[in-house]
């Protein structure tokens, strides 16, 4: 029970990173994206 939880926390952990990852990712671009197209 307790690993079960335990192995859960740890996908949920790797979920938020990957997706802040994308978004820094994402917000990089745009600002790149945004400075060029001036």
């Amino acid at each position: 029970m307790l690993q079960e939880g335990r192995f859960g926390w740890a996908l949920l952990n790797v979920l938020i990173n990957l997706l802040g990852s994308f978004a820094m990712t994402a917000l990089a671009f745009w600002l790149f994206s945004a400075a060029t197209a001036r």
